[in-house]
């Protein structure tokens, strides 16, 4: 018998219209038609426009609509297990206020925000925050979206990340926000330092002011550890310290003897003319100060610290974000308004401790606040993480 050239054969089939449907060939010169069984050599034919029907002859491995519908009807479902409401006890204020609230009032907050109006002036340094704001809108947009588009459980910003974009890639995202977290931990347990022993300057305890940093934070770092997993109430307790800390600066400017604190005196126009504008300021310090600011406004996953704990988690989110974010961006704009009316700038510049933390009754308010935040802040969310995975 004489062979059959398959490739003879496809392009006699797509010829002829009725060859797609019969799903059979006829060779040319020959009577008889004759059926291939061979697969192709590739999987796509650079000749062939349309599909092969190779792949479609052997109709009995497909499933018919009507097998498709009767295995439907004959489907056994099984029910979710019930969800016990008593864990969902968090509102927006415990749930979603708090945990971005204290993220966002940081670090950069109570020990930069001297310096960047000292170098920078008034006017410079609001539109530094505005410049940093537009930057966490854009992320409270999408983290609103995230949370309003699905069912929330417990995992954080983890399992919402993995929930959106798959488990494969949600995973290699959740290293790095692994890693920044670290960074920025380290970065808060370093400044408690600094600021610790900047308080108690000259008198060190190694007799040298890095190695009194690195012992203290080494030392404040392998305590905090085992206690913020077990502090059940550190979140309301570094509040409610950094309530006190603010309304302890906001009542000091004005009620408070005079020349108490060197280079902090009463609200003063012409001290605030004096700091509205720096003279010296150029491009580069001004991106410089933004790279120094703006991570204190992007501590906004917190909204999902709780999310599975959460009643209602697609209203709560969005009105807690929003709120928090909002209360931190006024504290922000009167905290740099009052210390251009109060500071001088010479004070300012040369401080490398904010003059939040000047007043004799913030020194221990304000030492701790920053013990309390960088417990909650170093290690409390790995935690949290740990617990729910």
């Amino acid at each position: 018998m004489e062979e059959v050239d398959y490739e003879a054969n496809i392009l006699e089939s797509e010829s002829s219209e009725d060859s797609y449907g019969s799903g059979t060939t006829e060779s040319s010169g020959e009577s008889n038609s004759t059926q291939t069984t061979n697969p192709p050599e590739t999987f796509l034919d650079p000749n062939n426009i349309g599909p092969s029907t190779v792949f479609y002859r052997e109709t009995s491995t497909r499933p018919d609509i009507r097998e498709l519908r009767e295995k439907a009807k004959n489907a056994k479902y099984t029910k979710a297990p019930p969800v016990d409401k008593t864990k969902k006890n968090f509102g927006t204020f415990a749930g979603v206020f708090l945990p971005v609230i204290v993220n966002l009032i940081s670090m950069t907050y109570w020990v930069r925000a001297g310096k960047l109006v000292g170098d920078c002036g008034v006017v410079y340094s609001l539109l530094i925050i505005w410049v940093s704001a537009i930057i966490s809108i854009i992320i409270i947009t999408s983290l609103c979206a995230l949370g309003t588009n699905g069912e929330m459980d417990r995992g954080g910003v983890y399992f919402v990340i993995s929930r959106s974009i798959g488990p494969e890639l949600g995973r290699c995202l959740n290293i790095f926000l692994d890693i920044s977290t670290c960074l920025s931990a380290a970065a808060v347990v370093v400044g408690f330092a600094e600021t610790i022993v900047s308080m108690y300057d000259p008198k060190y305890f190694t007799g040298s002011y890095m190695n009194d940093v690195r012992l203290l934070a080494f030392a404040f770092m392998f305590i905090s550890i085992p206690l913020s997993t077990k502090w059940t109430y550190s979140l309301r307790i570094t509040a409610t310290f950094h309530t006190i800390g603010l309304l302890s600066f906001f009542i000091g400017c004005f009620a408070r003897k005079k020349h108490s604190t060197m280079g902090f005196m009463t609200p003063n126009v012409d001290t605030f003319k004096s700091n509205a504008i720096a003279p010296e300021m150029t491009v580069q310090k001004f991106f410089s100060y933004i790279y120094t600011v703006s991570p204190g406004f992007t501590s906004l996953t917190g909204c999902f610290s709780y999310a599975g704990s959460l009643k209602r988690p697609a209203k709560m989110i969005p009105r807690g974000l929003i709120i928090a974010f909002s209360i931190s961006l006024l504290i922000w704009h009167v905290t740099i308004i009052m210390l251009g009316l109060c500071g001088d700038r010479q004070f300012l510049q040369d401080n490398i401790i904010s003059p939040i933390m000047s007043f004799g009754i913030n020194k221990w308010i304000g030492f701790a606040t920053i013990i309390v935040f960088s417990i909650h802040r170093s290690s409390y969310r790995h935690g949290k993480r740990w617990t729910y995975s």
